[in-house]
Formats: C-alpha cells, sequence, structure tokens
C-alpha cells in the first residue's frame, strides 16, 4: 500500500485522493473518509459475477457516503471487515501501537515569514531551522515533530509526537525557542 502526505485539510486529502482509483484519507482528528473512482464504481455495478465478494462490494457502495464521509458507516465497514478477516478487538488493536502527542501555538510576527513542504512536514524557509528542528527530535528516540503557519492566524502550529509522553512539552519549548531565534 502506498501512503502519501499531504498539507492538513480534507480539501488537500480529497484532491490527492481522486489522483487513485481507490483511497482511504484521514487526519488526525478523524476527518476523513475514502474514495472510489468513477472508473471503479462503473466496474463494481456491472460485474456480472454473483460471488460473495462482488456482493460485498455493492454492499459497500450503498452503505457509504465517499463524498462526505459517514462514522456510523466507517464503523459499519470496520465491523464487517474484522468479522470477514475473523478478528476481533484485541487483534486489531495489536495492530496499532498508540502514541503521546502534543500541540501548540506560539504567535509569531508574520506567519508568512514560515514557509513549508507540500506535506507540511518540514520546514523549506528559513533556512536552516528544520535542520535544528531535526536535531531536537533526535534527541528523542522514536520521536517527530512539525511546525507550520496557520492559515488564519499570525501563528504557527507546533505538532509533537512520541512514546513517552513527558517528552512532548520539552520538544515543543524547544522548537518554541527556535521559533524565537529565527525571528519568525
Amino acid at each position: 500500500i502506498d501512503s502519501t502526505f499531504v498539507r492538513t485539510g480534507v480539501k488537500h486529502l480529497h484532491h490527492e485522493a481522486i489522483q487513485h482509483d481507490i483511497s482511504v484519507y484521514f487526519e488526525a482528528n478523524g476527518h476523513g473518509t475514502f474514495y472510489l473512482s468513477p472508473r471503479v464504481v462503473d466496474f463494481i455495478e456491472e460485474y456480472k459475477e454473483n460471488s460473495r465478494e462482488v456482493g460485498l462490494l455493492k454492499i459497500l457502495l450503498e452503505l457509504t457516503n465517499t463524498a462526505i464521509g459517514d462514522a456510523i458507516a466507517d464503523v459499519f465497514l470496520a465491523e464487517a471487515a474484522m468479522a470477514i478477516l475473523n478478528l476481533d478487538l484485541t487483534d486489531v488493536i495489536a495492530l496499532y501501537t498508540d502514541l503521546y502527542s502534543a500541540n501548540a501555538k506560539t504567535v509569531v510576527n508574520d506567519k508568512s515569514a514560515i514557509k513549508t513542504s507540500a506535506d507540511d512536514m518540514a520546514v523549506v524557509f528559513p533556512e536552516g531551522i528544520q535542520g535544528e528542528i531535526d536535531q531536537v527530535v533526535a534527541k528523542y528516540p522514536s520521536t517527530r515533530a512539525f511546525v507550520r503557519p496557520s492559515g488564519t492566524e499570525d501563528i504557527v502550529r507546533l505538532y509533537a509526537e512520541g512514546p513517552e509522553e513527558k517528552q512532548l512539552p520539552e520538544i515543543i519549548v524547544e522548537i518554541t525557542e527556535l521559533i524565537k531565534k529565527y525571528n519568525i
């Protein structure tokens, strides 16, 4: 399965999703859905074989709303997938390692003074700050952190994630100091 990262926001996720025949997309806040291209939908609807799998795909089309997402349908789909794969909740939880996360924001003079990569995962301007962010993160095993300018306010949003909750405030403070150092 190929994974693609894009800027925060369902509009960015959807734009990338429609580049593929089948996509599942979501944000950390839970917003998202899956996408089936018209070509895939037509194929499923017109497929003549009456197998269990084709029947399930046809039910999938009737049950879901890929345009806006549907949390209730997503729960049904998860339950159906677990039943088909003969998994219980304990099996599914074992597939996932939850990490602690922390969000913060810091007021800046001019949010446009910071530029990020297309997926918002790295600062590309001012030069040098991303290397220093990477040095902060490297001090804490299995962590990651990134910053991005707000779309509406003169603030920079900070995000840190890792296996030890107590480290995250330290990372946020150190990155906040870097933003001040670069006089953003």
